[in-house]
């Protein structure tokens, strides 16, 4: 018989519905306390009396991961669910605290919640400095769509370049307007893009120095080694990723960024597809759309072609399949997960290019790591998909390749 007391937390801003599910029981008993440190501390040092093991569980949201910090600071397990892979009924549409938190516990118990991974306290803090950036990168778009639509609307275009460059810069601080407001208005909107400028600029810096310190530098040097990967995007996919190594194969890994692709073979319906994942990581997708082959679909995200899944090859529109689908995406985050982890690999994957695509490498090489390396050009049983792959053997192993399954 389970001993285990499970309870699911409902966390808001001011309080917290907890439903109390004991061994045995199918009623749970539900309350509401306010969200407040020595309300918590207090209430769940009396279930810890009261239980012989306790278990606790809320949705990830905006209140964070404070509670469950908290929680597990006083010896209490405390796990965090994904919200858009809980179990919804489809006539379920009476939605409160209480019956969300009485659901949490049902199902916590029932084994149906899919748990997120906690970053630590410091990665934490590093992944708000990249967010913030990221937020003060969109200020600076909208800044400067406000100042350039205001000279639009009279008559001022810049007609001997691109903008803001140099150039351009010099011929905005030469306009001149002859009404109060108007000038008003234009130092306002210059003033607001120079300040979210000089926001990116030294927030970019204190990125650029915190790639540098322990946790980060490692990985950074390995996934700047990817083509089109310099500091700045090799720090958003640590801090938005954390871990690469919670991931045991590529597909886990490219599910959880949006590029694992769902094929529905239901009847003679088959048409390949795929799920959006997470905006931020979505922003450094490659986009691959230029090297389209036939039997290949792309990826759709906000009206653009993020990435290119293969189909079953050139087969008839309307005929059924009976071929089994081929990989669903580019190897580019096999190297992710295969660079970031060198402790599950022997060798250091340094090049995968495949076929059909502009023939250039997806990163490139240092000079250092080039000693030692050799080329080996893998084929498939009719040469439909050759890679082209480099392997630079560790000290206590012979040179050889691998080819991502």
């Amino acid at each position: 018989m389970n001993k285990m007391t499970h309870v699911g937390l409902d966390v808001h801003q001011d309080t917290i519905a907890i439903a109390q599910l004991t061994p045995g029981h199918e009623a749970p008993l539900v309350w509401q306390i306010p969200n407040a440190a020595t309300s918590i501390r207090k209430t769940f040092c009396k279930l810890v009396r009261e239980a012989r093991e306790l278990r606790c569980c809320y949705e990830a949201g905006p209140c964070g991961f404070e509670v469950q910090r908290q929680l597990e600071s006083l010896g209490i397990e405390c796990v965090v669910v994904a919200p858009s892979l809980i179990p919804r009924k489809p006539g379920e549409r009476i939605k409160t605290d209480r019956r969300d938190a009485i659901k949490l516990a049902r199902l916590d118990r029932a084994g149906d919640l899919t748990v997120v991974h906690i970053p630590t306290p410091e990665g934490e803090a590093v992944r708000d400095l990249v967010r913030a950036r990221e937020d003060v990168r969109k200020d600076l778009v909208a800044a400067r769509q406000r100042l350039t639509k205001f000279l639009l609307r009279h008559g001022r275009v810049f007609r001997k370049g691109k903008n803001w460059t140099q150039q351009y810069r010099a011929w905005l601080h030469s306009q001149t307007f002859e009404h109060t407001g108007e000038k008003l208005t234009f130092d306002h909107y210059v003033t607001a893009v120079e300040h979210q400028e000089a926001c990116r600029d030294h927030l970019e810096k204190e990125i650029g120095a915190a790639a540098e310190t322990v946790p980060y530098a490692d990985a950074v040097e390995r996934l700047s080694c990817l083509r089109g990967i310099a500091t700045l995007s090799a720090m958003v996919l640590i801090t938005e990723i954390q871990d690469f190594r919670r991931f045991t194969h590529p597909r886990q890994l490219m599910a959880y960024v949006g590029l694992s692709g769902w094929f529905p073979a239901s009847a003679r319906a088959a048409r390949p597809n795929a799920e959006a994942g997470s905006p931020r990581q979505g922003t450094r997708r490659q986009d691959e759309s230029s090297s389209r082959r036939p039997g290949t679909t792309a990826i759709r995200r906000r009206g653009k072609d993020v990435c290119t899944t293969p189909c079953e090859g050139n087969r008839r529109r309307g005929s059924p399949s009976r071929a089994k689908p081929r990989r669903d995406c580019t190897s580019a985050l096999f190297d992710f997960w295969a660079l970031a982890s060198p402790d599950r690999l022997q060798l250091s994957l340094l090049l995968a290019s495949s076929a059909g695509s502009s023939g250039r490498p997806h990163y490139r090489l240092k000079d250092e790591e080039c000693e030692g390396a050799r080329a080996v050009d893998v084929t498939g049983p009719r040469k439909e998909n050759p890679r082209l792959i480099f392997a630079v053997a560790s000290p206590d192993t012979n040179p050889r390749s691998i080819r991502p399954r």
